[in-house]
């Protein structure tokens, strides 16, 4: 993990900072090979973590839109040719993700008007959040990864630009059962960035992760932890200790073609924008492995000169 002299001061959506002392064996994604894995479970609805679809579904939400892509043909494999419309298909999958996005809120703002219970309308505005959040960062991430995006370097402080992240994960949190932690080792800083892309990269990097852990009725919290030196955002980790990665996430983590990933297609698109926000300011990332269990995706950003 990230280290510092510095004691960690974490933000009040913080609960629990014990880290166990768990020896993570490093794996840089351009260079491993994977054991295949036979037992990987497909998600049970893309992007969404088991207990996400439970709580959503008892507040009225199986009547809405479906999101479900078993009719879509499966993407091709890793080790295929690359599809000459990848890109285009991308497009369109982002297209059709976004329109169900805005059904999802569009249907449950129309349950607000109805006779509803406080806690049934605080989950419906939470849903309606959450879909929001993840919609508005679809769009960024698909601009990255096509190129779109408009790099714009700009000092800012860190510990306003993580609140961002936790605003925005907060009903996501709520509805899926999967703390988020968010920590650094000043909070004070400040740093030249495209905070942007490294909030979108952070972004995809927790749904990536959470797309391992959803599905368990409690989970330990997915840790964030960030490092700033010398003006500069050097490192971003993001850790889980409840699951053991499929085999095969060890060669496809960061593949968008990985198309039974845990999580669906929204935690690709999520690590495909991790990586590439990573390489396009000069660094790399990679997933580390636990001896038994957990991950860590770690973001090397150092600022291209």
């Amino acid at each position: 993990m990230i280290g510092s002299k510095e004691t960690p001061r974490v933000s009040d959506f913080d609960t629990d900072l014990v880290v166990g002392s768990r020896r993570f064996v490093p794996f840089d994604d351009d260079e491993a090979e994977a054991t295949p894995a036979s037992d990987a479970a497909p998600a049970a609805r893309e992007g969404l973590p088991a207990t996400y679809r439970m709580r959503a579904e008892t507040h009225y939400v199986e009547d809405l839109a479906s999101r479900s892509e078993a009719a879509r043909p499966a993407l091709p494999a890793a080790s295929e040719p690359p599809h000459p419309d990848a890109s285009a298909e991308r497009t369109q999958r982002v297209f059709d993700r976004l329109q169900a996005d805005l059904t999802t809120i569009g249907s449950v703002a129309a349950l607000l008007s109805e006779d509803a219970s406080p806690m049934a309308r605080r989950q419906h505005v939470a849903l309606i959040q959450a879909e929001a959040w993840r919609a508005a960062w679809l769009v960024q991430a698909h601009a990255i990864l096509g190129a779109h995006h408009r790099r714009e370097t700009r000092v800012r402080q860190l510990g306003p630009l993580l609140e961002r992240i936790r605003q925005g994960f907060a009903a996501e949190s709520r509805l899926s059962g999967i703390p988020v932690q968010l920590r650094t080792n000043d909070w004070s800083a400040s740093v030249a960035v495209d905070d942007t892309a490294v909030v979108a990269a952070i972004t995809g990097g927790l749904f990536a992760t959470m797309g391992l852990v959803g599905g368990r009725e409690a989970s330990a919290p997915v840790r964030v932890t960030v490092e700033a030196l010398a003006g500069e955002l050097r490192t971003v980790e993001i850790a889980q200790d409840d699951v053991e990665a499929p085999a095969v996430a060890n060669l496809r983590f960061f593949d968008l073609d990985w198309s039974d990933r845990p999580g669906g297609w929204l935690a690709a698109m999520g690590a495909a924008t991790a990586r590439a926000v990573a390489r396009q300011h000069g660094g790399h990332a990679a997933l580390l492995f636990g001896e038994s269990c957990g991950t860590v995706v770690r973001l090397n950003l150092a600022q291209a000169h």
